[in-house]
């Protein structure tokens, strides 16, 4: 039943940094969504539209939960998600 070509594991992103790169990685994709929380923090910080930057980032956060930290940035819409946030303070800073 393991280790079959059909299985597949669901495991979070500290479970598949791990897997991949050893303890060291649990350690650097820890910093890496350090890095990625911190830049939503500084972009929804002292913003009206906050809602929306939750709103829009809140799938991405829970797909954390069955996903590794790179799909989730690349194809889950997390990073997707940080840009918007990016253009939410630029557009309605003025």
């Amino acid at each position: 039943m393991y280790h079959e070509p059909q299985m597949s594991a669901n495991v979070n992103f500290i479970a598949n940094a791990y897997s991949h790169i050893g303890f060291a990685g649990i350690i650097i994709f820890t910093l890496l969504l350090a890095l990625v929380l911190l830049g939503f923090e500084y972009f929804s910080e002292n913003n009206r539209n906050r809602k929306y930057i939750v709103l829009i980032s809140f799938s991405s956060f829970l797909a954390l939960v069955n996903s590794s930290l790179l799909t989730t940035l690349k194809t889950h819409g997390l990073l997707i998600a940080l840009f918007m946030s990016i253009l939410f303070l630029k557009s309605f800073r003025e």
